[in-house]
């Protein structure tokens, strides 16, 4: 945590407003379980066009949350509002570490891949991937280098996996899929 993540977090803090708290709850309520990826996903599958793209889509949020989850662990950085008592706490999410924020990550994910890609509407999912990563700071769930760090790590990996479906060279992906799954099951058995 440096000067401007408390910088930040302090004036957040300060800042309230029931609107504010409604809409924050909406992009919560989309964004929580994936409801809003998957129906989304869902549509891409139903259009021909856009079908062949479902399967490196589900292959890129699938290796976003398990980046997640490693640089998690790693960094194992505290939540804002189980640092400091007197932040407010309208969601609370405190079964898990806070860096790097997976819901940033995987909305900014989802929405690089369809905008490297060059999808029609990749501009209606940009707001609500931006809705979602102001609500993490507004929530006092995440600092704001959480939110940055997620912001990253999946414009990156967005990125990696549009520029592998661009060259054809998503066999490579489904190959790597196997050997992660495999790795899973097999440290998850033991």
């Amino acid at each position: 945590m440096n000067a401007l993540d408390l910088f930040i977090l302090n004036n957040v803090n300060k800042f309230y407003c029931p609107f504010l708290d409604n809409t924050v709850h909406f992009f919560c309520f989309i964004s929580d379980n994936g409801e809003l990826w998957i129906l989304i996903t869902i549509t891409l599958a139903v259009f021909k066009s856009s079908r062949k793209y479902v399967i490196p889509l589900i292959f890129l949020i699938i290796c976003t949350m398990l980046a997640n989850n490693i640089l998690k662990d790693i960094f194992a950085r505290p939540r804002p509002f189980n640092l400091f008592n007197n932040l407010r706490i309208i969601e609370d999410s405190s079964n898990s570490f806070s860096f790097p924020s997976s819901h940033s990550s995987v909305a900014c994910a989802f929405w690089g891949f369809l905008h490297f890609l060059n999808f029609k509407f990749k501009w209606f999912i940009f707001p609500l991937a931006f809705g979602i990563t102001l609500s993490r700071i507004y929530l006092n769930l995440h600092f704001f280098t959480d939110v940055i760090a997620g912001i990253f790590l999946g414009l990156l990996l967005s990125f990696l996996a549009a520029y592998l479906v661009k060259r054809n060279s998503f066999h490579v992906l489904k190959r790597s899929l196997k050997s992660i799954m495999s790795f899973i099951f097999k440290y998850t058995d033991s």
